[in-house]
């Protein structure tokens, strides 16, 4: 019998499957991993996370470069508004506009003094309680409490009313209690008690007295 004949080795045959295609070693052929479509398709994946993971890192950097910086203080608007953001016109009342009147009176009348208060600013209280009488007794009409507030004031300069009461003797028999007069530091506060009138006419009378 002669020698048995074997048969040669087979070449390795590409296998295709769908869009991708491995080579299929032999079975003595070590070199060349073998590979399959599980494989390929989770190495491309951990390509794709690996890609996304590096884009947020880039955009927590940006972030944390931004979150450095100093943010810019608010603007307030000091101009008072409504809620359709139009400017409101700041509020003025009769006592502050006869306020605003009070040293064109006080030029006028070339007087200051007033019932022994010595009219100045607003943050003088005496000057607001004698500035709200004048108005409460022209119904808040500003013109009309600054005319008669500049006429009284006349007045008081003609007269000399303080000067008049230190100098004037008054029967104590027509006016003994009916009115006094007292003084707190600079503040001087008149009292009048009418019900300890006893004759009218004869109090009252005589208008020159």
């Amino acid at each position: 019998m002669g020698e048995e004949t074997k048969p040669a080795a087979m070449s390795p045959v590409p296998e295709t499957a769908g869009d991708i295609t491995t080579n299929i070693p032999g079975p003595n052929d070590s070199t060349k991993p073998i590979l399959t479509n599980v494989d390929i398709t989770q190495a491309e994946t951990a390509a794709q996370v690996a890609d996304t993971a590096a884009k947020l890192d880039t955009e927590v950097s940006k972030l944390a470069i931004d979150d450095s910086k100093p943010a810019a203080a608010p603007v307030e608007n000091s101009t008072p508004t409504t809620k359709d953001h139009e400017p409101v016109a700041s509020l003025e009342t009769p006592l502050s506009k006869l306020f605003a009147e009070l040293p064109s009176i006080i030029a006028e009348a070339g007087h200051f003094e007033m019932w022994g208060v010595e009219l100045t600013e607003d943050s003088h209280v005496p000057t607001t309680i004698v500035l709200e009488k004048f108005l409460r007794a022209n119904g808040k009409d500003v013109g009309k409490a600054k005319d008669q507030l500049t006429e009284a004031l006349k007045w008081r300069k003609a007269m000399q009313p303080a000067k008049l009461l230190a100098d004037t003797n008054f029967d104590p028999a027509k006016f003994g209690g009916v009115g006094y007069v007292t003084t707190y530091g600079k503040e001087v506060v008149t009292w009048n008690i009418y019900g300890a009138v006893k004759d009218n006419k004869a109090t009252f009378g005589n208008v020159e007295e």
